[in-house]
């Protein structure tokens, strides 16, 4: 293996598309060159001469990264030159349209670096790509890096591997990529190892524990993804990241709006991201009233609120009532403390951020049995599942806040002498 594959960072298959990848006359594009420089880091790729079909898309969902020639539409200009050929205006943004329509229904497919390479000016691309919303105006939150095809190609005064190289220094300086890289890999293996250790006590291994979770009265899907989920993350190894390539010291410190949007995201699960008919723990309602927004949070057990007859609008939920914290509260000491976070008093959590970044408060002593369908009825929508260990924690209080014994006052004079004149 060559000393390029070794220090590789992306792994996996690729897949490069670009409408010479087959040509009998290799001098004529430098396509040639970079799946030489591929093909000698023994990286597996599909190669297509033209954009795949969104029905093929679909199994682009665990690919590496993608190669994609931005002029697919264009011949090579010896050719153009000997059949007086022109590219049209519409041609050329029929093509680009093209592009622009296969990279957004390529996010909805999966999450993978895309290299568009080129003989045009990279900037004029790159203008096509920010008027999509698919780049930054600083290149950046861009899945995307754009070269000029010449860049990347060998010369005699570089003789290794430009690509791979180019394709390293981008991905250094997006973590994202990188950590998705390894994390890709780290599941991989994880679910290998979980299916070969199954299948090697019984093939039949799946429709065992079906029929266990179904002759117990559990609902056997759910109970089938939770055991899966479970032994793949016990068998997980670290992900052996470097934290130079995790935490950009030239980045700039997020903003408040961003780092409570990313503290979100970690939290909170966005509906429009869960089943439509699947509700479970922790799932958060928005409903409006006289004194504005207010929250419901679910906190019955997952197995309670599955729907058995297929009838979601039947479900029972066990909702927390909570209401926003004003932002100028959220500074008070007897609120937030920057050595122990949210304080914790027993009749209540706090689920912060959620919702846009608010801190909202639920009461343990405010909860409510209702059904899906009188809570749509009563307008909640829906807008997020918090996940563990966030829920966890918000139900383990509340069941010891539930079960709390009542203790007799300590009179104070007991502990220290009552004031003077009393």
């Amino acid at each position: 293996m060559s000393a390029a594959a070794a220090d590789s960072v992306l792994t996996g298959m690729g897949v490069v598309i670009d409408d010479h990848v087959r040509t009998e006359t290799p001098e004529t594009d430098e396509i040639v060159d970079l799946l030489a420089q591929i093909d000698e880091a023994r990286i597996p790729c599909v190669r297509y001469e033209s954009l795949p079909p969104p029905e093929a898309c679909r199994h682009l969902n665990n690919v590496a990264f993608i190669l994609l020639d931005w002029e697919l539409w264009r011949k090579p200009a010896e050719e153009l030159q000997l059949s007086g050929v022109t590219v049209g205006a519409d041609l050329a943004r029929q093509g680009v349209q093209a592009n622009i329509d296969f990279l957004k229904g390529l996010k909805g497919s999966c999450f993978a670096p895309v290299f568009i390479f080129s003989y045009l000016d990279p900037d004029g691309i790159k203008q096509e790509l920010r008027n999509a919303d698919l780049l930054g105006a600083d290149d950046n939150h861009a899945f995307i890096l754009v070269r000029k095809k010449s860049d990347l190609k060998r010369t005699p005064d570089n003789t290794g591997h430009p690509l791979l190289d180019a394709v390293n220094a981008w991905v250094a300086d997006n973590p994202a990529i990188y950590l998705l890289s390894h994390w890709k890999d780290a599941v991989s293996r994880s679910q290998n190892r979980l299916f070969w250790d199954f299948y090697e006590k019984d093939h039949t291994w799946p429709g065992v524990l079906w029929e266990t979770y179904d002759n117990d009265g559990d609902d056997p899907e759910h109970a089938l993804t939770d055991v899966l989920l479970r032994n793949m993350r016990a068998r997980m190894f670290p992900l052996s990241l470097d934290p130079k390539r995790v935490v950009m010291n030239h980045a700039l410190p997020p903003n408040r709006s961003t780092l409570r949007a990313v503290l979100e995201t970690s939290m909170i699960v966005p509906a429009g991201q869960l089943p439509d008919n699947q509700y479970a723990c922790g799932d958060l309602f928005r409903n409006q009233d006289a004194d504005g927004a207010f929250y419901r949070l679910n906190i019955r057990c997952d197995c309670d609120c599955i729907a058995r007859d297929g009838k979601s609008e039947k479900v029972l939920l066990y909702m927390l009532h909570g209401r926003v914290v004003p932002e100028l509260d959220l500074s008070k000491p007897d609120l937030f403390s920057d050595k122990t976070g949210f304080n914790r008093p027993m009749n209540r959590a706090y689920v912060f951020p959620m919702d846009g970044g608010k801190c909202v408060t639920f009461s343990f002593a405010d909860i409510k049995k209702t059904t899906v369908a009188e809570l749509k009825k009563a307008g909640a929508e829906r807008i997020g599942r918090l996940t563990a260990p966030h829920i966890t924690d918000v139900r383990q209080r509340y069941s010891q806040w539930l079960q709390r014994e009542g203790l007799p006052k300590v009179p104070p004079v007991a502990v220290r002498d009552p004031p003077a004149g009393t």
